[in-house]
C-alpha cells in the first residue's frame, strides 16, 4: 500500500463564513502525509492575489490538482501554478481572461492544460503560453461567456451555475467533464462515448481505477461505474461505514491506496452548507443538529466496505489546513 499523500486544499480566513465560498480562503496549501503515522509537514503555500483580481474579493485557494511527471501543477481561481516535485519550487504561471473559479487542471503531456472553468460552466484547453486553443461550453446560458472580450479572472462570481462542473478525466481519447449540478459526466469531444449518471448525490471527482470511473459524491458515496458500460459496479455510502451519525463533511478528493484502500478528503461544512445538507443523514440524527466534523482524510477498504481510520488536518501545526479538494498519492 502507498505511504504517502500530497493533499491539496487551502487555509480559511479568520471569517469564513462571509462572502463567496472563494473568499473564505487565507491561501493555498499542499501538505505531505505520512498515512502510517499521520503525520504531516507544509510543502508549498500561496497567499497572493493576481492583479486581475486585486479589485474582487476573491482569496487565493487551491482546487483540484495533478502530478504529471516531475510535476505538480496546481490551480487557483484564475490561474494554473506549476510547481516541482523535487524541491517545491514554482516553475510557471499559467492565466487566461476566461478562468474563473477554476476547479480542476490535468496536463495533456505535451504542454497543453484541459482547465475547468467553473464560473463560465466551461472547459478550456489552453497552452504553455495561456493561449486558448479549444473550448467547451457545458451550458447554453453561458455559451455568450466564451465568445466575449470579457476578463472573467475580475468578476467575483458568475453564479447561478447551470452545470457547475468540478472536475476532468480521460478515457481513452474521450475528455470527460464531472457535472455538479446534474450528476453526470460526459464527453466533450466524443459525442457517442459512454455516459455516466451517477444516482446518489451531486458528483466531484471522477478517478479511473480497476476498469471502473469511481465518483465521489458530495454527500458522502463512493460510486464505481463501468469504463465501458457505464453500469453501476459499486455504491458505498461512507456515511454508513462511519456509523455516527454525522454528516462527514464536504467529500470531495479521492485517492487508490491499493487495489482496495482508498483515502478520501472531507472538509467541514460552513455553517450554510451544513444547514443545507442535514438532509443527507435525514433520519439518522433523528433532526437533530450534530455538531460539524473536522476537514480529515479518512481511509476505507472499499473491497471489505470498512472503515479504517481519520486523519485529521484542522490541528495546530505545519500540515493544518481547512479545505482539502485533491489527493494524490506517492512513494
Amino acid at each position: 500500500m502507498k505511504r504517502k499523500l500530497v493533499v491539496v486544499g487551502g487555509v480559511n480566513v479568520a471569517n469564513p463564513s462571509a462572502g463567496e465560498a472563494w473568499a473564505a480562503y487565507n491561501g493555498g496549501k499542499v501538505v505531505g502525509i505520512d498515512v502510517n503515522t499521520g503525520k504531516g509537514s507544509s510543502l508549498f503555500f500561496d497567499d497572493t492575489i493576481p492583479q486581475c483580481v486585486k479589485n474582487a474579493n476573491v482569496g487565493t485557494v487551491f482546487k483540484a490538482a495533478t502530478i504529471h511527471g516531475p510535476y505538480i501543477y496546481l490551480c487557483t481561481t484564475t490561474e494554473i501554478v506549476k510547481v516541482s516535485l523535487d524541491d517545491w519550487r514554482e516553475c510557471q504561471r499559467i492565466s487566461h481572461p476566461k478562468m474563473n473559479d477554476v476547479h480542476h487542471v490535468s496536463p495533456d503531456g505535451e504542454g497543453n492544460f484541459y482547465v475547468v472553468s467553473t464560473g463560465l460552466d466551461s472547459l478550456l484547453f489552453i497552452n504553455e503560453n495561456g493561449d486558448l486553443k479549444n473550448s467547451w461550453c457545458l451550458s447554453d446560458e453561458k455559451k455568450w461567456m466564451l465568445e466575449n472580450t470579457v476578463d472573467y479572472r475580475a468578476v467575483e462570481s458568475t453564479k447561478p451555475h447551470s452545470v457547475h462542473p468540478n472536475f476532468t478525466f480521460q478515457v481513452g481519447d474521450s475528455i470527460y467533464v464531472t457535472e455538479f449540478k446534474t450528476s453526470k459526466a460526459r464527453s466533450v469531444n466524443n459525442k457517442t462515448a459512454v455516459k455516466y449518471s451517477v444516482e446518489t448525490g451531486n458528483i466531484h471527482d471522477g478517478v479511473v481505477e480497476n476498469n471502473c470511473v469511481w465518483f465521489t459524491s458530495t454527500n458522502g458515496f463512493l460510486v464505481a461505474l463501468n469504463v465501458k458500460s457505464g453500469k453501476t459496479e459499486a455504491s458505498i455510502d461512507l456515511n454508513e461505514l462511519v456509523g455516527d451519525g454525522q454528516p462527514l463533511g464536504w467529500c470531495r478528493g479521492l485517492c487508490f491506496l491499493s487495489e482496495s484502500v482508498v483515502a478520501v478528503g472531507f472538509s467541514r461544512l460552513r455553517a450554510t452548507k451544513f444547514r443545507e445538507n442535514i438532509k443527507w443523514v435525514a433520519g439518522k440524527v433523528n433532526k437533530k443538529l450534530l455538531p460539524a466534523k473536522p476537514t480529515r482524510i479518512s481511509l476505507f477498504d472499499v473491497r471489505e466496505r470498512k472503515f479504517i481510520k481519520d486523519i485529521l488536518l484542522e490541528c495546530e501545526g505545519d500540515e493544518k489546513m481547512n479545505a482539502v479538494f485533491s489527493l494524490h498519492a506517492y512513494e
